[in-house]
Parts: structure tokens; sequence; C-alpha cells
């Protein structure tokens, strides 16, 4: 994401990054601090809201890693010297949705190759876990909801065949679809899925929450069919949604919601 330069080439030997930090924050600055080192970026953002964000690219290990702990890595890496600090002036406007997007496609890529070809370190989820079952809802949203969790869990069972984790990917996926489905949003506590149990409010439409679930779920195939070496763990997904949609058909059909369902298969 472009911005204005204020201060670059600046260096971890002579600059307190906790105190910059502080300095930034005391002024309402808005923009992002990049603090990079061969192997390793780390980059801390500035919005209106007094909560700064942090992300991570650790080369070495794989890693792609957003939010407190990543804020607290960046912190102990400024104390080696060699680093280079810049920092960007940015429009506090755009900073979320683009840092959103950005993110979580290479968040969703890095899991899938992580867990398919041999990193050693499991991407925590971002989403706060919600253990409750569905309740307070309709029959017909019951029934919705035991369609969700049948159709969420065929993708978790065609990730998991292939050695990819469902769980993280899924929960970035949902994160970017927000903007369009704010209940996706983990911070509402209106859905959930957590150890393969759902969790729905009972203000969320069933057309509306398979469409938000249909979206975060083509997302996750888009990002995943861009990679070659996933080739066959798509052409598996692919067959394991097939035969979803096809048991459960009558299903769809009374819910009406054949219609939205069938994007997956666009």
């Amino acid at each position: 994401m472009k911005g204005s330069p204020i201060y670059q080439n600046l260096s971890t030997s002579f600059v307190d990054l906790s105190m910059l930090i502080r300095f930034l924050r005391d002024r309402r600055f808005t923009g992002s601090v990049r603090i990079e080192w061969e192997g390793y970026d780390g980059e801390i953002f500035f919005t209106r809201s007094p909560r700064l964000q942090a992300r991570e690219y650790d080369r070495s290990i794989g890693r792609i890693a957003q939010g407190q702990k990543a804020f607290h890595r960046i912190l102990q890496r400024s104390l080696r010297p060699s680093g280079r600090i810049r920092i960007l002036k940015r429009d506090p406007e755009r900073i979320a949705s683009v840092l959103k997007k950005a993110f979580v496609d290479e968040r969703i890529i890095a899991q899938a190759h992580d867990s398919a070809f041999g990193k050693a370190e499991q991407l925590a989820p971002l989403t706060s876990p919600l253990p409750q079952r569905t309740r307070g809802i309709t029959t017909e949203s019951t029934r919705a909801a035991l369609l969700a969790t049948d159709l969420l869990l065929t993708f978790k069972e065609a990730f998991e065949k292939t050695r990819i984790g469902f769980d993280t990917a899924f929960a970035l996926a949902c994160e970017f679809e927000t903007d369009r489905f704010p209940f996706l949003d983990p911070d509402r506590n209106e859905f959930s899925f957590y150890k393969d149990e759902i969790f729905i409010s009972s203000g969320i439409a069933v057309q509306d929450l398979f469409a938000g679930l249909v979206e975060a779920l083509r997302h996750m195939i888009s990002r995943l069919a861009g990679e070659e070496r996933l080739l066959n763990s798509i052409i598996y997904l692919r067959h394991r949604l097939h035969l979803h949609l096809s048991s459960r058909d009558n299903d769809y059909r009374d819910l009406q919601l054949t219609e939205i369902v069938d994007h997956l298969l666009d």
C-alpha cells in the first residue's frame, strides 16, 4: 500500500522503536512504521483507533502472522542492529480494507503451503473461539444450521484429506468478507464455527447466512486454485463438493438456497 514517506532508512541501532511508536500514537499519526531485516519484514499500522495493528513476515521459517504476538516479536527484533525503519503517512480510510485483503490472501496461501509442504509452524486462527451450539432460532433456521455445518465439514474433510488446515483458512476468508457480511466478523459474536460446531445468532436470515458462507468458501477456492502444486487438492475438494450438493439437493431446494450454493461450482 502506497503512502507518503516521512522518514526512511532509520537504523534500529539508533532508534528505540517502542518510544517511536509512543511518540507517533500521542500525535494521532495515521499510517505505518515498517521495519526490515534480511529475510524479515514487520509493519505496525496506526489508524484513528487507539488500537495498533501489526503483522510480520519471517521468511526464514515461512511465518506470516498478525496480532499481539506479532507486535511483541517486532519489538523484540527491533533491539537487533542493522534493521531499517520507514515511516509512511497513509489515508486512514484505506488502511483497514487494503491491509485486510492483502493479509488474508497471503495467510490463506501460506497456511496451505505450511500444511501441505512441510513447514513447521501452524498459524493460529484470528477468530476468538465461541464454543456454543445454535440457539434461539426457528425450525427452518435449525435445519439451515445443520445444512451449513454439513457444508463446512465437507470442505474441512477435503482440506484435511490433502493436509491443508481448514480452520485457519476459513477464519481468514470470513474476515475478508466482513464488509459485505458483517455477521462473519468474530468481534460481533454472531457466527462461529469451532470444533466442528456452528453458532448462529437468531438475527441472521438463512439466505444471508449461506450467501456469506458461500462467498468465504469461494474466496478460499480461488486463492488455492492459483497454486499449481495444489491442483490435486482442488480437484478432490470439487469432487467432495459435488457429492455434498447432490446428496443434500432436496434440503437446499426446500430452503430456496440452490441458486446461492450453486455459485460454489462457478
